[in-house]
């Protein structure tokens, strides 16, 4: 947001801080009028179309329609339209929330000391897939139990003690929603897979051990956590953080 010189006049802070605005990109058309009667009529219909015409002229410019969702979602009068913003704004906040954190597979992975590669004249570390979360990048790309990755980007391994731990760090450091690149290793071929990251869940490690939890569940703990991921943002935005 554009800054102005304190030792400006009040008056002539106020008009120069909005012609900034206009001119910097930070400028947001507000939607139209009928859009806004139709987010409190009386018609269900009405209402969740207005919605969804809310939500797309939101998408056109997310960050600024942030701030004018929120402060319709406090600040509105009418308790329907406060309720239809509020939603809207969720739903800008839920992708803020998959583009956020840290890249991931979702899967077990297991270290093997040898594989022979086609084309390699020598064996070399590879890591076994051992289970694949459901609905995760992994499973969505077609990744399975039983393949053998042999290579990340440009990553291979040399040691089978850190192997694991090198390739789940190279997945770490991309974001969620970037397309990677893996081989794997399946009926003596190898394969080249394109994957496109998910966002790490906090309790992720729990995979590592015991039974996986079902789709639904796992469903069930992704929306808690996006739900708390908006519930921190509505409030630190509400304190002026």
């Amino acid at each position: 947001m554009p800054r102005l010189p304190r030792q400006i006049h009040p008056f002539c802070r106020g008009i120069l801080y909005w012609a900034l605005i206009l001119t910097s990109g930070w400028s947001l058309e507000p939607p139209p009028n009928e859009v806004m009667g139709k987010l409190g009529s009386e018609s269900y219909t009405d209402r969740i179309g207005a919605q969804g015409v809310l939500r797309e002229w939101a998408l056109k410019s997310p960050e600024p329609a942030k701030g004018w969702l929120f402060e319709h979602s406090v600040g509105d009068p009418d308790p329907e339209i406060r309720k239809r913003c509020t939603s809207v704004l969720k739903d800008l906040i839920d992708q803020e929330y998959l583009q956020d954190g840290e890249g991931y597979f979702g899967i077990r992975m297991m270290a093997i000391p040898q594989v022979q590669v086609p084309e390699m004249k020598a064996p070399q570390v590879g890591i076994s897939v051992i289970l694949v979360v459901p609905d995760s990048a992994a499973a969505k790309a077609g990744l399975a139990i039983g393949d053998v990755i042999v290579q990340a980007g440009d990553q291979i391994w040399n040691d089978p003690l850190t192997a694991v731990e090198q390739c789940s760090a190279w997945v770490r450091g991309h974001k969620p929603g970037q397309k990677v690149t893996i081989k794997i290793l399946r009926n003596g071929k190898v394969v080249p897979l394109d994957l496109v990251l998910g966002r790490r869940p906090p309790d992720s490690g729990m995979f590592m051990f015991g039974e996986l939890p079902d789709s639904a569940t796992l469903a069930r703990e992704d929306q808690a956590a996006k739900d708390a991921y908006f519930r921190d943002w509505f409030e630190k935005r509400k304190a002026g953080k």
